[in-house]
Parts: structure tokens; C-alpha cells; sequence
């Protein structure tokens, strides 16, 4: 069991129209310290996956996710094929527990094969049955959570506890980017001991997740700019698409789940080339469509060359950037990034949570209160621990 209790920092300011919002934008803030928490207790949180992923030779890893776990799950996918050398898939859980199963999955051994659960309650069904059958099939189950004695830890083989803590706000924000991060940590700690990467990459790694941490604040104040300067564009909006290659899809499609859980207006998100056929025909002149400029390289290029083909004819496409890439015009949103392959993802999120609060709470619209609470008593889609 990976845990530490030492006390985080959690300060954050806002200026709510709905004052219960401002709970979601303070947890938001909050991720700065959560960070730099996990950093200054890197070992005793990655210490446990690090041993067990030297136990053994692992080949394969299954990421299972329910809701924004499912997105981090698709993101992480690409981080572990990347950092660890491993082949990697992520899985809706039902589809996992009903159609698809270790063996479709997997073609590797019991023993070659991880379960990877990076999930918020431990309560939801689709990851606890996952991770049953993982347990039935002799393969072994790491989660992060926020409680160690749900279902879902008592199940696993390690558990990594988030020092996140519960949410006021039921959109998933410091939650979900802890339980990124974290996972990010223990696959770099993972290819640390085992050589699996150059030690300049290393380096490059540990460098950019301290900057991460530093530059929290700074992503906030770019995107409530941001907000600021074009409010009467974005509250207008019809729609909000987003648009992502690699790693940055998971990043997408939790900006679509942040987006409609805080103010549900429509909103869309695509990998760029699979936006071409078809969805673009959906697209109207006064959406809000937004094109994550993550890691250099073709696709970032071929981005470009979407974006400036639509620019005309769309003009609130926003090309959100690192600062340090040039411009291309006042509807850019800049923010502090080192382009870092899986570090962006984080860097990416950060601006995408805020702007949600910013639109809810522009509308007028409680982020704190679930409307459809009364359906999902009646499916119980979680344990009751």
C-alpha cells in the first residue's frame, strides 16, 4: 500500500458567481501542492508497482476505466508502450467484462499480463468485475483510489492511494490529473530500475514534472484570460469541439466529460484525422473548435495545416499552444508547457478543467449538483464501498 498523510497544499482563490463553484476552481489550484506532494514522496509512492513490475517479465499492460479513469486509461496506454516497452490497451469495462476478456485481449500469459485500474472511488462495478477475473485468470491488479478499503483495493495487489482526497465538485479534477501524474511517476520510476530508458530522457522527465508543479498557477491564469477576453464568443457558442492526436486524445475526451458535466452544452471531441470524415461537416461558424498543439512532429504540423484551413470560415478556432511555440492569433490560448511527450497530457488538462468552471459558473449553473442523481441511484453503477 502506497500512501503518505502529510498535510498538502491546498490553496485557492476565485471570484465565483455561484459560490459553490468556488470549490471546483480551488481544487484545481490545489494540484500545484498534490504534485509537489507526490514528488518530495516519490519512493514510498511508486516503491510497490516498481517491485512488482521487476518481479516479472511483463509483456502486456490492460488499462480499465469507467468515466474520466477510461480517458486517463487512454492516455496511460500510450505512456506504457512508450516508457516501458510493453503492449498496452485500454478497455470501456463493460465492454472488457462482456466481449472481450484477458484472453481476446492479451495473447500473453497470466504472467506477462498487469491489470491496471486508475480509478477515483474503487466502488464502480465495471472495474471491480475486471478485476475479478483478473484475480480468477492469476493476473495481477494495481489501482489508484481514493479509498483503500473499496472494492475494487481489496482486490488488488497494489494500491496506490491518492492523496487527492474527496471533491466538492463532482467534475473529477484534481482527482483525475493525481491519478495521472501519479501514474506517470511509476512508470518512470518502473524504467528507471530497469534500464529501459536513456538517462537523458530521464532527466528530461524529472525536469518537466518540477516544472509541471510550478506552473499550475500559470496555466490557470492563462485559460481564465483566455475566458475572459473571448466570454461573449464562448458563452455563445453552439457547440465546443476538440481536437488531439497521440496521447492528447484521453486529454480530449475528458474535456468533452468536464465540459458537459459542468455546464452541458454540447461538446465533441476527435482524434484530427478521424475529424475529417464526417464530423467536420457538423462544425458551425460560431463553435468554439479547439486544436491541442501538444508535441511537436507530423501530426502537429498536419494540425496546423487543419487549422489554417478552417480559420476562415471558423473563426474561434483556438490553437492552444505552448508558450514558447509562435503564435498564430489573438483567439490562441498560450500556456506553460515543455512539450513533453505524456507530460503534456497534464499541461493540456489543467486549461480544459478551468474553462469548464468558467462556463458553468458564467451560466449561472451549480457545479456541485448532480441533476441526474435520481437515475443513477436507480442503476447502481457502483458497490456501496
Amino acid at each position: 500500500m502506497n500512501r503518505q498523510k502529510e498535510p498538502i497544499e491546498t490553496k485557492g482563490e476565485t471570484m465565483a458567481r455561484v459560490p459553490n463553484n468556488a470549490h471546483m476552481i480551488e481544487e484545481i489550484a490545489q494540484e500545484a501542492g498534490l504534485f509537489r506532494h507526490i514528488l518530495a514522496h516519490r519512493e514510498a509512492y511508486t516503491r510497490d508497482f516498481v517491485e512488482l513490475f521487476t518481479s516479472r517479465p511483463f509483456t502486456r499492460m490492460v488499462f480499465v476505466g469507467s468515466g474520466s479513469p477510461s480517458h486517463l486509461s487512454a492516455t496511460l496506454k500510450y505512456a506504457a508502450a512508450s516508457m516501458l516497452g510493453v503492449r498496452a490497451d485500454a478497455y470501456v469495462p463493460s465492454l472488457f467484462v462482456h466481449h472481450e476478456g484477458f484472453r481476446a485481449a492479451c495473447g500473453a500469459q497470466p504472467e506477462e499480463t498487469m491489470l491496471i485500474c486508475p480509478v477515483e472511488s474503487g466502488r464502480t462495478k465495471g472495474p471491480v468485475y475486471a478485476a475479478r477475473m483478473a484475480r480468477e485468470a492469476g493476473i495481477p491488479v494495481v489501482c489508484t483510489t481514493l479509498n483503500e478499503q473499496s472494492s475494487l483495493a481489496l482486490l488488488s495487489d497494489v494500491v496506490i492511494l491518492k492523496p487527492s482526497g474527496e471533491e466538492k465538485a463532482p467534475p473529477s479534477t484534481k482527482g483525475h490529473s493525481t491519478g495521472l501524474f501519479l501514474m506517470l511517476l511509476c512508470f518512470l520510476e518502473a524504467a528507471r530500475a530497469t534500464g529501459r530508458m536513456s538517462a537523458h530522457l530521464l532527466e528530461s522527465y524529472d525536469r518537466n514534472l518540477e516544472r509541471l508543479a510550478e506552473n499550475v498557477p500559470r496555466a490557470i491564469a492563462a485559460a481564465q484570460q483566455w475566458f475572459q477576453t473571448h466570454r461573449n464568443e464562448v458563452l455563445e457558442a453552439p457547440h465546443y469541439w476538440f481536437l488531439a492526436y497521440g496521447a492528447n486524445t484521453g486529454t480530449a475526451a475528458e474535456a468533452v466529460l468536464k465540459f458537459i458535466e459542468s455546464h452541458q452544452k454540447p461538446t465533441f471531441a476527435y482524434e484530427l484525422e478521424e475529424f475529417l470524415h464526417g464530423p467536420l461537416c457538423a462544425v458551425r461558424p460560431n463553435d468554439i473548435v479547439f486544436f491541442l498543439a501538444a508535441e511537436d512532429g507530423p501530426e502537429k504540423e498536419r494540425m496546423l495545416d487543419l487549422y489554417r484551413a478552417m480559420k476562415p470560415d471558423y473563426p474561434h478556432c483556438t490553437w492552444v499552444r505552448s508558450e514558447d511555440d509562435p503564435a498564430c492569433d489573438e483567439w490562441d490560448l498560450p500556456i506553460p508547457s515543455g512539450s513533453l511527450r505524456f507530460i503534456n497530457a497534464l499541461e493540456f488538462l489543467i486549461p480544459v478543467q478551468v474553462l469548464s468552471y468558467e462556463v458553468a459558473d458564467a451560466l449561472g449553473i451549480d457545479v456541485t449538483v448532480w441533476t441526474t442523481q435520481a437515475i443513477r441511484s436507480k442503476m447502481k453503477p457502483g458497490f456501496d464501498r
